[in-house]
């Protein structure tokens, strides 16, 4: 029997995580987790699968994806693994993103309603990453005494269900979801629909959601079943789904901050995986 747990999203420093890549995986040998995966968002912390601590480390990437259903235009989040590698032709996939634009709204939209702030602050304030978003303008806010802390700055100002919330799609240009699913399929990667429930949809939504997913491509797709924020009876809606449509389960804390714990999916979720992939 396989021992140890796997944890397939964690966002590190190198977009808007507070842990660097060697911290989790100083972390992960700590709590027994045998594989992870770093999956940032638009960008990769690494390009090669590597085995450090006793801990197999994946390569990963947490894509912005544009959808349209339900009569609304959607931010939909798609989690590609690599455990060959990260090819150079996944790079065309964030070539047209302006990153700066939607935190440049943010800022606007704060300004608005009496929380002033600037662009240049941002740029200035101290962060590890690549990334300008929604955490970076959280500690920002923080800094500036507009919030007691992060959680309260998304919460009150700018998370997805603060009255300020700004829909990103509006600003930036994604790709969309449907094609960077093929991408991430072609350059032997396994993309994973992240988190179902976080779109606003009805359960009838998120199956004709999944199901659409799943007609992209008849390579292994995956789902985010075991989601660190989701009820049980949620987890167990979705392994019904990806049980019903042929999708790989996956198991996801979606980790951002230190203080985050790891989700601890059964090792054997990767071992379907693998299977599925054909991954040696």
């Amino acid at each position: 029997m396989e021992k140890g747990y796997i944890d397939f999203h964690l966002h590190s420093t190198n977009s808007d995580g507070e842990r660097t890549v060697e911290e989790y995986i100083l972390d992960a040998a700590r709590e027994h987790m045998q594989a992870i995966a770093i999956t940032d968002h638009n960008c990769f912390a690494l390009r090669e699968r590597k085995i450090s601590q006793g801990v197999e480390v994946i390569p990963g990437c947490e894509f912005s994806t544009t959808y349209n259903a339900f009569g609304q235009k959607k931010e939909i989040h798609v989690v590609g693994l690599f455990y060959n590698g990260v090819e150079d032709s996944l790079n065309t996939i964030f070539d047209d993103r302006n990153r700066d634009v939607y935190a440049k709204a943010i800022i606007h939209k704060m300004n608005e309603v009496g929380l002033p702030m600037t662009f240049e602050e941002l740029q200035a304030s101290p962060h590890l990453g690549r990334h300008l978003g929604r955490m970076q303008i959280a500690v920002l806010m923080v800094q500036k005494g507009y919030a007691k802390d992060v959680d309260d700055a998304l919460d009150h100002w700018i998370g997805n269900s603060s009255p300020y919330y700004l829909n990103p799609s509006e600003y930036v240009t994604y790709i969309g979801m449907k094609d960077c699913v093929k991408k991430i399929s072609e350059a032997h990667g396994l993309p994973i629909l992240a988190h179902p429930y976080h779109y606003g949809y009805t359960e009838a939504q998120i199956e004709a959601f999944v199901a659409d997913f799943r007609s992209v491509t008849d390579q292994p797709l995956g789902l985010e079943v075991y989601y660190k924020k989701y009820s049980p009876s949620q987890m167990e809606y979705l392994r019904k789904l990806a049980e019903k449509y042929r999708l790989l389960p996956s198991a996801s804390s979606d980790a951002h901050k230190r203080t985050h714990a790891f989700m601890k999916g059964d090792y054997s979720l990767y071992l379907r995986m693998k299977n599925a992939m054909g991954w040696r």
